[in-house]
């Protein structure tokens, strides 16, 4: 137990972690309020239809996977950036508890920095919203959506571990999420939209699950 609560009080005070999730918080949150207030004054005061309630709602579901991927990979090679994975094993821990340990730190961060991240998300939007003379949601369906894109944002996370533990070198396990965020994901799934017969793999692709996973049904 004193293993993991050191783990864990590493990455807590780890300033990458902490830096990332502030900045591109903060930026994901202006998208929110940009963005719905150009959707609102669109449709007028109070006649926003329901499909564009639920985009601007499932805005950071759907685009703000690159910070729970981006903080699980500088969680995951933290260890190995700062050469503490050895320490721990040498004095009493094996190899694979550590990175259980690690995981699961940064499932905990990642739980945190996503339910802060949503729901911040849902004052912005629904602040905005109301500025506007609009109605601030729309019923449960809304924050049932917000929960569903809680869970998304932790599996991304985990799976940043997973390629953190896999590259170790942080530089590099960064370069690598960027350029799959950023180049090669919205490449792939653009040309999955424009070809028919690339339609039915577009929807397994992180983009097309992120639309299914928090869409408001």
């Amino acid at each position: 137990m004193n293993e993991f609560l050191s783990q864990l009080g590493g990455v807590v005070r780890d300033r990458a972690v902490a830096l990332t999730s502030v900045l591109i918080g903060a930026c994901l949150w202006g998208m929110c309020a940009l963005i719905t207030s150009n959707i609102a004054r669109g449709y007028g005061p109070g006649q926003m239809a329901d499909v564009a309630r639920g985009y601007v709602y499932s805005y950071v579901g759907r685009s703000g996977y690159l910070l729970p991927f981006l903080v699980g990979v500088l969680v995951a090679t933290q260890m190995f950036r700062y050469h503490t994975v050895a320490r721990t094993v040498f004095y009493g821990s094996s190899r694979l508890r550590t990175y259980v340990n690690q995981a699961v730190c940064g499932g905990i961060v990642a739980l945190v920095i996503a339910v802060v991240t949503v729901f911040g998300a849902v004052a912005v939007i629904a602040g905005v919203l109301t500025a506007t003379g609009d109605t601030a949601l729309g019923g449960a369906v809304y924050w049932l959506m917000s929960l569903r894109a809680v869970v998304v944002l932790v599996l991304w996370a985990l799976i940043g571990v997973g390629l953190g533990m896999l590259v170790r070198n942080q530089v590099a396990a960064v370069a690598t999420v960027f350029v799959f965020a950023v180049l090669v994901e919205p490449t792939v799934t653009a040309m999955c939209n424009e070809s028919e017969s690339l339609q039915s793999v577009g929807q397994f692709l992180p983009g097309g699950a992120n639309w299914s996973a928090v869409w408001p049904v």
